[in-house]
């Protein structure tokens, strides 16, 4: 059940290396840590921990993976690409969308950023993601608070969206 991976994805194969380099990526991405996190490699050594899927494309250049997976409910996906060609990827993270929510039987997939994160809140947006709604003052990132966008797409949305043609 946990084959059949995209074309172009593979699972991530985790050593001292890797993490390493994942760890220096993050560092320089400003929203995936909150001022409580940033610095703490423990915090981001906690995204290992059993439950998540770790995906990442064939080239190096980013990863897509999803956290607080809950088998037959919801999981929190979470999307970094390393050379910022998001858009040129919608078919492909679409299909590690699909891909996701087959495997592990979701519901929906979730997905939540800070208020100050305009660019990926509109890419979330563009792949068919719906705003959910909005925790006020969730989110502190440069010692100041910002609210926390949330967001949704459901398992009928992802497997029936038009992009997922483009890739199989």
């Amino acid at each position: 059940m946990l084959s059949n991976l995209p074309e172009g994805v593979h699972f991530l194969k985790f050593s001292q290396d890797k993490v390493a380099e994942l760890w220096m990526h993050f560092q320089s991405s400003r929203g995936i840590f909150d001022d409580i996190t940033q610095g703490d490699i423990s915090a981001f050594l906690q995204t290992f921990n059993g439950g998540n899927v770790w995906l990442e494309l064939d080239d190096a250049l980013g990863v897509l993976y999803a956290t607080n997976v809950i088998i037959h409910l919801s999981a929190d996906v979470h999307i970094a690409f390393w050379d910022h060609k998001i858009r040129e990827r919608y078919p492909l993270i679409v299909a590690c969308l699909a891909w996701i929510t087959n495997a592990c039987d979701l519901a929906k997939v979730n997905a939540s950023l800070p208020d100050f994160t305009h660019v990926a809140r509109k890419h979330v947006v563009n792949l068919g993601f719906k705003e959910e709604g909005v925790i006020r003052r969730f989110s502190r990132s440069n010692n100041r608070l910002y609210d926390l966008h949330l967001y949704g797409i459901l398992k009928e949305e992802v497997i029936t969206h038009p992009l997922l043609k483009e890739v199989l």
